[in-house]
């Protein structure tokens, strides 16, 4: 949970404007005279927020849960059995790879 906290503390403002120009775009383009660009519009605009929305929620939740998953050893294709992996290392790398910032 905490690497989520750093994730969108790092980026989450930048994913938000991207998506609030992105969506802005669209909704302008609804003003346009031709009627095919208006219809595509229509849709891509509530699909941007939709996805932003998405993003923020679900997908969050699906990497919690993976981070979990992670923690109690268990494997990535079938998470019912445990792993005699070594996670340790594989975790201490992806740790180590964030603090070079």
């Amino acid at each position: 949970i905490d690497r989520i906290y750093l994730t969108f503390q790092d980026c989450g403002v930048s994913i938000f404007v991207t998506t609030l120009t992105t969506a802005t775009a669209f909704f302008v383009g609804l003003t346009s005279d031709i009627p095919t660009v208006q219809d595509f519009n229509k849709y891509a605009a509530p699909c941007i927020i939709i996805d932003f929305l998405y993003q923020i929620t679900f997908y969050v939740a699906l990497i919690v849960a993976n981070e979990r998953r992670i923690e109690h050893r268990r494997c990535d294709f079938f998470p019912c059995c445990k792993s005699d992996g070594d996670f340790e290392n594989n975790n201490n790398i992806l740790e180590d790879s964030m603090n070079l910032r």
